[in-house]
Parts: C-alpha cells; structure tokens; sequence
C-alpha cells in the first residue's frame, strides 16, 4: 500500500486556480453593486425627505387641517424614517 499522498494533477490545480480566481472577481463584483445600489438608496432618501418636506409645509401653509393632508404627511414621514434605518442598518451616509 502507497502511503504517500498524491500531488494535484494540473488539470485540478487550474480547476481550482480559476475557482478561486472568480471568488475574489465575485467579491469585486458584490462591492460596485452594493456602492451602485447604496447610491440609489441614498437618491431616494433625498427625494422621500423633500416630498416629507413639502407635505409638512403645506399642512402647515393650511388654513383647515384635512384628514388627508395630515395622511399624507404622516405617510411620507413614515417612508423617509423607514429609508433612513436602512441606511443606518447598511451604514450608509449622506455626504454633501
């Protein structure tokens, strides 16, 4: 009985060469689409936080309070806020 161990043949070792090849290609890849992805978060924040804005400024512009008014107020607060933990869970700041 042979004791020794056998060395990888070259086929294995290119097969396992370009394994670990597209790994760290793989890990590339996840960086630019979490960047590409953190930057459309971020362009949403900014967009939900103007409307936020504007509805808080309307209902304060309004002579009657309405039910819907202060709805949408209240909604678009809450998307913004909902935004903003994302980005707080995910790390992410907005940097002007």
């Amino acid at each position: 009985m042979n004791t020794r161990m056998k060395s990888p043949s070259l086929k294995q070792w290119k097969v396992e060469e370009n394994y670990n090849y597209e790994g760290v290609h793989c890990l590339f890849r996840k960086k630019k689409l979490r960047k590409e992805y953190d930057q459309k978060l971020i362009d949403v924040m900014e967009m939900t936080r103007e409307d936020w804005l504007r509805q808080r400024h309307l209902e304060n512009l309004s002579y009657e309070q309405s039910e819907d008014l202060r709805c949408g107020t209240l909604l678009a607060q809450a998307k913004y806020f909902f935004l903003f933990r994302e980005a707080k869970i995910r790390k992410i700041s907005m940097k002007k």
